[in-house]
Parts: C-alpha cells; structure tokens; sequence
C-alpha cells in the first residue's frame, strides 16, 4: 500500500507527465495537419536559448527517432548584448552536446549591419539569422529534404496580427503567420506561451531569458507587455479565440488565392479582373505580381491599388514596382515588363518574359525551342525571376540531386566571360531554373508524374 504521504507527489508526478504528454502529442498532431515535416527529413533549428526555442528543441527531440529525424542546431550570437549573449550561446552548445545534438554558432553584427543597410537593429538581426539558415540548409540539401524550424508561438502570432493591424493591413496581414513557409516551419505555433513555460517546468529544463524582451522602447515589445495581459483580462482565452480566427482567415484566403492563380497567366485580362469582386481583384493583383518576381515581400498594398487603378485607365499608362519591374496597360491587357539592364560596353541589353500555367496531359507534346520552356510547375516555390546572374546562384545538372554553382557551370561549358553577365536567367531565389539558350535545371523537367506545366518564354526587346 503506498503511504498516505506520497500520495500528493504522485499524483502531481502524474499530472505532469499526462500535461507533457500532451505537448508533445499536440505538436504532432499540428505537424501532420499541415505537412510540416515528413520522416527522415533534415531539420535545422533556430535556438537562442530561450524558453520558445529550447521547447521546440525538446518536443523535436521527442519525436526525433520516431520520424528517423536528423537534427541541426543554429545559434546566432548577435553581437548585442555583450557576455549575456555570450553565456546564451555556451547554454545552447551544452544543451545539444547533453543529447548529442550537432550544433553551429555564428558570431555577426546586427548592429553594423544595421547601420550599414540604415534599418532597425531587430530587423538586420532577423535578415541575418534566416539568411544564415538558408545557406546551412543549402549545405544540407544534397543529403535530402532539409526543413527550417523557427519557435514562434500562439502569442507571437497574436502580436504579429495586432502589430500589422496597427501598421495598416489587408485580409493577409490579418491571417497573422503561416505555419509553414516554403522550407521554414513552425511546429509550436499553436501553443500558448504560458502552455511552454509550464511544458519546460514539467520537464525540470531551464532556459535563457533575453533581457531585450522586456525593453518597451520596441513596439512589438509595448504590445506584448501592456496591451497582450489586457487581452487576457477580457477573456482568459484571448489568444486562443484570436489564433482562431486568424486560422479562418487564412483557410478564407488560401481559397481565394487558389482561385486567383487561375488568373496567373502572362498578361492580365482587364475585362477578366474587373468582372469579380473588389476585393477578388486586389487578390489577383497580388498574386500575378508575385508570380513575376522574387520580391515579394517589397510588394505592398500600395503597389496592389496602384496597379489595380490601371484597369480603369487609359492604355500606356504604367507603374513602377521595386526591383526594375513595371506594370503597363497595353489596351485589354495588363502587362509586366522587367527592366533588366546588363551591358557590354557596346550597348543595353533588355529581356522580358512570358508565362503561361496549364495542366499536364498524355496528348501534350513539349515544344523543342531555344528560347520557350516547358517547366515543372509542382516543383516552384517561389515567384520567378528573370534577371542575370548574382553571387550564389547554382543550378541542378543531375537528376539525382546534384548541383553546381553557375560560376562553375559556366567555365565547364567554357562561356566566354564577356558572355556571362549578358545571359539571361530564369529563377527562384539563388536557385537557376533554365540558363536561357543553354540547359535547363534538372529538377524543373516535365515527368510523367507532373500536374502543372508553366510555359516560359523569353525574349529581347
């Protein structure tokens, strides 16, 4: 019989090994729901030492032989807070070196980097870190599937959203923050985070606390501090009901993005777009002008009304977007043109491109032409890009995964390199998808098993 003494640290024993239980069942759960991570997949994890981030460290370590997981470990010392920064990188190296995790620090300067590109110290340290994540998971890549895992929570989601509602917003900053993101997700994005504090308890682990999170001076930081606890003294459930409705709102808006993308063709049908709703349009708009860039997120609202009040003006007027591109009304038609410039010393030289999205098909035959590509449309998860070459850029020459920096590709094929600068490319990002009147990327060719074909065609004008 077990004393009557014991029985209160039993059960409390109990409790907290049901609540931790929970924890890392719920992740799971959210992990399958949206596709975040599949088995054997490699994960890299952003961890700063505190408590969101050696959560989600412990939750993947908890699922990590189940799904035959490979983990990574990214801590970025940001050169800010001097030897508190420091004992926040020496705590996350112990902490994966206790269960045998590979970890990798990288000492930057938010701060010069800050001053350098003239923005906010907290937003050089975010370009920073994803940048820093991008190339280790382009290290990784050749291994297999490589995902970014980053700690925000419930709470960050409703500051995000509230944050954005200030800034002004339209329905998609109102959708507050995806769980995933291309290769970058978020499993604990539907956990409180008091529902983290007391997960980490349970478990008996401690963490870092930033001492930048309680500095006011910060906007995100006023709304966490003062008007999120004001929420919660409403309603207890303020952050649940909030992330609710956020969640309605992207389910709203991934559908109204799937039927805008029927719209996503090389020219925008005026009589087309002005027949559906105003908001409808605003959707179409945005999505036919990422479709034609990598740079989507400098393309805001009002980029969107400006392009949208083409489609009641007079043919040849146009609007300028960042990055050199260009929105023309051509008669009926809306048209984007890329202002890409490169030169020779003998005179400029100009491409535009041409995009058409249909479904795959037996009857289809793929057209063999110098300058139009037929592309694997399921494998593109980013806006395309016409443009020359950049530092960084690679293309995939195997089918088998393997990839070459175009630098190299181009002395292989022994391009003359007065030539290089002057070939345009078709991409995502640093990712090459078809070096025009050369070869196409290896991963972007049409298979049997491919849904959707985009038809590119490029030309000089």
């Amino acid at each position: 019989m077990v004393p009557i003494l014991l029985l209160p640290i039993i059960f409390i024993f109990i409790c907290g090994k049901i609540q931790y239980m929970e924890m890392v069942e719920k992740a799971k759960e959210y992990i399958k729901k949206y596709e975040l991570i599949q088995p054997r997949d490699q994960v890299i994890l952003g961890v700063s030492g505190g408590a969101d981030s050696v959560a989600l460290f412990r939750v993947l370590l908890s699922i990590r032989d189940e799904l035959e997981l490979k983990l990574f470990v990214l801590h970025v010392e940001h050169g800010i807070r001097g030897q508190e920064s420091i004992a926040d990188a020496e705590f996350v190296e112990a902490l994966c070196a206790k269960y045998g995790v590979d970890f990798e620090c990288c000492n930057v300067d938010a701060i010069g980097t800050a001053e350098r590109d003239g923005i906010s110290v907290e937003e050089a340290a975010r370009n920073i870190r994803y940048s820093l994540f991008e190339k280790k998971a382009r290290e990784l890549e050749l291994n297999g599937p490589v995902k970014i895992a980053v700690a925000h929570n419930a709470n960050d989601n409703v500051e995000t959203i509230l944050f954005q509602m200030v800034r002004g917003t339209g329905v998609k900053g109102m959708c507050g923050i995806d769980p995933r993101r291309d290769n970058i997700i978020r499993p604990l994005l539907f956990a409180s985070r008091n529902d983290i504090e007391e997960y980490l308890v349970e478990l008996g682990q401690n963490h870092r606390t930033d001492s930048t999170n309680f500095d006011t001076t910060y906007d995100r930081n006023k709304i966490r501090h003062n008007i999120m606890p004001m929420l919660s003294e409403i309603n207890p459930k303020a952050i649940s009901h909030i992330n609710q409705s956020a969640e309605i709102l992207r389910n709203i808006w991934s559908a109204e993005e799937a039927r805008a993308r029927t719209y996503l063709k090389d020219e925008l049908l005026i009589d087309e777009v002005v027949a559906e709703s105003e908001e409808l349009q605003m959707v179409i708009i945005h999505q036919w002008l990422i479709s034609h860039t990598c740079h989507a997120k400098d393309i805001g609202t009002v980029h969107i009304k400006a392009v949208k009040e083409l489609l009641y003006a007079t043919t040849g007027v146009g609007v300028d977007l960042p990055y050199e591109g260009r929105v023309e009304r051509v008669y009926n038609k809306l048209k984007f043109v890329h202002k890409n410039v490169a030169s020779d010393g003998k005179g400029i030289f100009r491409w535009q491109m041409k995009t058409k999205l249909f479904n795959n098909s037996k009857e289809l035959v793929i057209p063999v032409d110098t300058y139009t590509k037929w592309i694997n449309y399921d494998n593109i998860t980013g806006a395309l890009e016409l443009r020359t070459r950049a530092a960084g850029d690679y293309i995939y020459t195997t089918q088998s995964g393997g990839r070459v920096k175009l630098k190299d590709y181009f002395i292989n094929e022994k391009v003359p390199r007065d030539k290089r600068d002057r070939i345009p490319l078709v991409c995502v990002g640093n990712e090459v998808i078809w070096i025009v009147g050369y070869r196409l990327s290896e991963r972007f060719k049409i298979h049997n098993d491919t849904e959707q074909i985009i038809e590119i065609n490029v030309e000089e004008y």
